[in-house]
């Protein structure tokens, strides 16, 4: 434990963090909700509900973002997380993010060189980029403390994005009352968001394929 709650310097360790807890315990609940067996039964399910590191999947060679997905027991990727940490993704570049909404036509490619895109920009060109390479449609941008999940519809050119989630960070000798903790919890929003990307308990949603207007 006491690796883990060291200081965090590089994203990396933030994707530590996610990997050892936050993602165990979605698997973990997903398990129990849906009744998977222990042992070789379960296994096939099991196999699509492990989170992996996958940072060959950036579009950009920079130490300020990281990958985590969510594979599909079939070799494709069912659900995409890009890890930003708060120093290079701070709050307001964060709400400009969701209020932006996607912009189109969504590749980083077409970025001019000589004009830098914004923060906002950027997230949804990465996102766009991975997404429509890997055909995978759910996606979430996290900071740790702050989330937000979105998808893209069928032909890509349609995006939803939620409102800005919080993940309150608490000490860990910490007296936390249920009552101060936020409704939904990140950790039931993630459960809701991974269930509606791998196709189980009756949860299969995107965005209409309109084309998006920037």
């Amino acid at each position: 434990m006491r690796f883990y709650t060291q200081d965090v310097n590089f994203v990396t360790d933030i994707t530590k963090l996610l990997m050892a807890f936050t993602f165990r315990t979605i698997a973990r609940c997903l398990y129990m909700l849906l009744g998977i067996p222990e042992g070789e039964e379960g296994d096939g399910f099991r196999s699509i509900v492990q989170f992996k590191t996958s940072f060959e999947m950036c579009p950009v060679n920079d130490k300020n973002f990281d990958v985590i997905s969510l594979p599909t027991n079939t070799g494709r990727t069912s659900m995409i997380i890009l890890v930003i940490p708060p120093w290079a993704l701070d709050n307001m570049d964060f709400i400009s993010f969701i209020n932006t909404g996607p912009v189109a036509p969504g590749s980083i490619d077409v970025f001019p060189a000589d004009k830098p895109a914004s923060a906002p920009a950027t997230v949804w060109a990465m996102l766009w980029d991975m997404c429509s390479k890997h055909k995978c449609y759910y996606f979430a941008v996290t900071t740790y403390e702050f989330w937000a999940f979105g998808n893209f519809s069928s032909n890509m050119d349609n995006g939803y994005i939620s409102d800005l989630f919080k993940a309150p960070v608490y000490s860990h000798n910490a007296q936390v009352e249920r009552d101060i903790l936020p409704s939904p919890t990140m950790t039931e929003t993630l459960l809701f968001w991974m269930a509606a990307c791998i196709g189980v308990a009756d949860i299969n949603w995107k965005p209409f394929d309109d084309k998006v207007t920037s």
